[in-house]
């Protein structure tokens, strides 16, 4: 049993059936399988990031002209319908969660410990939905975090994430700080496999993180229950931890 920080790119959200049955299909999917994990005993929340619609919208804002604080909130509006999204497929599937978005870290914590799995959501500037989801779980002392990415770990290079080779199995969070601070960009809308105050965040908690690809919904929870083993050698993702 644990308490983990479930974050889903909003990538998973967008309807695409082409790639994945389209965001019906995979919200309750999705469902499903928080279903499966608070059914072992896990307690969860979970944050949905905004996804190419957000950063296309970003884009688009700051071409028009619009100052890159203002530009930043089109993305916290995608995430904002995602989380409504989400928030529909757990009712849906008869699990109890609140029924908006939360943005107050302690309404959030209070409605865990009520038994609701709280879907979080905030216009913080600055913050993306990675931040969100590493500062909430420092908040309440979580167990795990959980990032469903659009790659399915960490790789040492683009090259090798696109071909899919050298994927590291485990990693230290003094590792990944370093790459994410090398490249990400810290400007509305930029994407790196997770951000720079999501990785620091991390480091300084030690608070593990799990990555994989949003797609692996049906190895989620083994990979969940492997993650605080000694080694870790999954098929795919990648488990970061202290030294």
């Amino acid at each position: 049993m644990a308490t983990l920080v479930l974050k889903v790119s909003g990538v998973a959200f967008e309807d695409r059936p082409d790639l994945h049955g389209g965001q019906e299909d995979y919200a309750r999917r999705l469902a499903a399988s928080i279903s499966e994990l608070t059914a072992a005993g896990h307690n969860i929340a979970l944050t949905i990031g905004g996804g190419s619609l957000a950063r296309r919208s970003i884009d688009r804002a700051r071409r028009l002209g619009l100052e890159p604080v203002r530009a930043s909130y089109l993305g916290a509006d995608a995430g904002l319908m995602n989380a409504r999204i989400a928030i529909a497929a757990l009712r849906g599937g008869g699990i109890p969660c609140s029924a908006e978005p939360i943005t107050a870290f302690d309404a959030a914590a209070e409605a865990m410990r009520s038994g609701l799995t709280p879907v979080l959501f905030g216009y913080w500037h600055g913050l993306t939905s990675d931040a969100v989801a590493a500062l909430f779980a420092s908040y309440i002392a979580a167990d795990l975090v959980v990032k469903l990415s659009q790659i399915d770990g960490v790789y040492p290079s683009d090259h090798e994430a696109k071909s899919g080779t050298n994927r590291h199995s485990c990693l230290p969070h003094r590792e990944l700080a370093h790459l994410a601070l090398e490249f990400d960009s810290r400007t509305p809308g930029a994407s790196f496999v997770l951000d720079v105050v999501a990785a620091k965040s991390l480091a300084d908690t030690k608070i593990p993180l799990l990555i994989d690809h949003w797609r692996h919904l049906n190895t989620l929870k083994s990979a969940i229950e492997r993650a605080h083993s000694a080694s870790f050698e999954e098929e795919s993702g990648t488990i970061v931890r202290s030294d």
